[in-house]
């Protein structure tokens, strides 16, 4: 996991993602909190191609008790291009 303050993140397997119906392709990530957040994380990521940020997403999970861990499924209004990548652009607890 990738840790952010008394955060932490990792990608969600592919194979372990489910897109809603809707959706266009979408990128899943797994958020913890050491502390909690009773509000809930917000996620935000920022889709790149060819390094340029071409769209964003974002979710905020329900809340969450202190050692609480969330599955979060994001999906960019556009769609997810091929040759796409996300990075985490933001994540706060609320």
């Amino acid at each position: 996991m990738v840790h952010k303050g008394t955060l932490a993140w990792q990608w969600t397997p592919k194979g372990d993602v489910r897109c809603k119906s809707y959706q266009e392709g979408c990128y899943g990530i797994t958020v913890a909190t050491r502390d909690g957040c009773p509000d809930g994380i917000y996620i935000e990521l920022a889709v790149t191609k060819n390094g340029i940020v071409i769209d964003k997403a974002n979710e905020i999970t329900a809340g969450l008790a202190p050692g609480g861990v969330a599955n979060a499924v994001l999906s960019p209004p556009t769609g997810v291009p091929t040759g796409a990548q996300a990075q985490v652009s933001k994540l706060q607890c609320l």
